[in-house]
């Protein structure tokens, strides 16, 4: 089964980075970059359950610019263009609210689970998991 992952950042900061692993294995590293940046990895089709992990680290406050109203004039996030199994768009299944974005708004409160619309704006990790083969896996999920 072919993975593809596109994403973007909103502004290019070497401060702030993302992750991605597949099943606890490091497959891409790289810093905060408008450029869309893609991740292609072949997955094995036997059955068995996976877990795809982005995390997003090393933001902190001076990368959120707010006005005196405190609202956000500019910030740092990076967004999920592209999240394709077997050229099936999978965002309509993990990013349109699906509770898998465990984060804490950057502060020093315990994490919790949140909802994910394909955006991250907090240090934090996104789990999305799902089973091989995948069609099956869809056909149950639906």
């Amino acid at each position: 089964m072919q993975l593809n992952l596109e994403f973007s950042a909103s502004s290019d900061c070497s401060d702030i980075q993302l992750e991605i692993y597949l099943n606890n294995k490091k497959i891409f590293e790289s810093t905060a970059q408008q450029q869309t940046q893609q991740v292609l990895c072949s997955i094995d089709e036997d059955p068995a359950d996976h877990e795809l992990t982005l995390i997003m680290s090393g933001k902190n406050q001076s990368h959120t610019v707010v006005n005196d109203n405190g609202e956000i004039i500019s910030d740092i996030y990076f967004t999920i263009n592209r999240l394709e199994f077997e050229d099936l768009d999978m965002r309509e299944v993990f990013c349109l609210g699906k509770q898998c974005y465990w984060h804490n708004f950057n502060s020093d409160q315990p994490e919790f689970l949140d909802e994910f619309y394909g955006v991250m704006g907090c240090n934090g990790t996104v789990k999305i998991n799902f089973t091989t083969p995948i069609y099956l896996w869809l056909a149950d999920y639906l």
